[in-house]
């Protein structure tokens, strides 16, 4: 099994206001906060202003700046490690274009639109346009990387959907930064997460032809994770919930570049994690949070969870509770 990097939780105190009066300073900003990005503008006279706040894993910018180019080329990507995140825009004013994948879109004030920093993209703002954006870890999306990549750069107009919820919650967010950035802000972090997978998941569905067998892989998606709990779930009682046969399940995932077994132990992974980083969980132990998402083999749990993290569940739990 690979070994996944990824960063040990972190607390933010604080939110970070920067006011730019250079396309070099945003740069630079940008690159450190976010990804390395390559920004650049047409303008002589340049400023911005970007607000952050993140809270385990989980970054929200609130930024307004004259009209730019930002690309995640080749270079760029090489340059980070592991740097595998999505990210949600979300426009307040004006408007920006995204470009990934092929695919190329324009959005206005309360559209959003998703795309992935383990591909080149490029973002296209006009002049003062005011966005919010949400950069969080793929492997927090109950969502295989192959399904979000048909909907990136496609615009999601704010009006449909899940999409006000998501629209109503950024916004309340960014009013709201101090509160993304306490000690129990991860929990937010978290949830805005789920909906946003909810969202895209709406969105995936609708994307996908009619009729055609990508249709039916959300659906096992969200089934899956209804039910990571169950230690009974398996590929037979996936395929019986849809009325299809294991086979057609595989071959669901097996599209995917995955199997449903190695889905299914991924999904509940990220759940304990998750659990085992959350204050609110402090007072169960390790085999408790395990079994609470399926794993009912204490062993097996700390063996798969090294392998996939990198380190023994309660060595993850102890480096958590020494940071916060």
């Amino acid at each position: 099994m690979e070994t996944i990097k990824y960063a040990k939780p972190r607390r933010s105190s604080s939110v970070v206001e920067h006011f730019v009066a250079s396309i070099e300073a945003f740069n630079n900003i940008m690159s450190r906060s976010l990804v390395p990005i390559t920004v650049s503008s047409r303008r002589s006279q340049f400023s911005g202003r970007i607000r952050m706040a993140e809270s385990e894993g989980v970054s929200c910018f609130d930024i307004t700046a004259t009209d730019h180019v930002a690309q995640r080329t080749d270079e760029d990507i090489h340059a980070t490690e592991p740097g595998d995140f999505y990210k949600l825009c979300m426009v307040l004013a004006n408007s920006c274009t995204v470009m990934q994948d092929g695919r190329e879109a324009t959005l206005q004030a309360g559209d959003l639109c998703i795309y992935d920093t383990t591909r080149p993209y490029t973002l296209v703002s006009s002049q003062d346009t005011h966005m919010v954006v949400l950069m969080f870890p793929r492997t927090l999306l109950p969502i295989p990387p192959s399904s979000v990549c048909g909907v990136t750069a496609v615009r999601l107009e704010g009006s449909q959907g899940f999409r006000p919820i998501v629209s109503a919650i950024l916004s309340s967010i960014i009013e709201n930064l101090e509160q993304f950035a306490t000690p129990t802000g991860h929990r937010l972090a978290y949830n805005v997460v789920d909906v946003v997978s909810t969202m895209l998941a709406d969105a995936i569905q609708t994307e996908t032809t009619a009729g055609s067998s990508d249709a039916l892989m959300p659906k096992l998606c969200e089934y899956i994770e209804n039910h990571l709990a169950d230690p009974g779930l398996s590929l037979t009682e996936v395929a019986i919930a849809h009325y299809v046969s294991t086979r057609h399940v595989q071959a669901q995932f097996q599209r995917k570049n995955t199997t449903i077994t190695a889905w299914i132990r991924e999904r509940r992974l990220e759940m304990c994690r998750r659990d085992l980083s959350d204050p609110m969980f402090a007072d169960h132990s390790v085999s408790e949070i395990a079994a609470r998402w399926g794993f009912i083999e204490p062993s097996y749990f700390s063996k798969v969870f090294k392998a996939t993290f990198g380190c023994k569940p309660t060595s993850f739990r102890g480096d958590y509770s020494a940071a916060a």
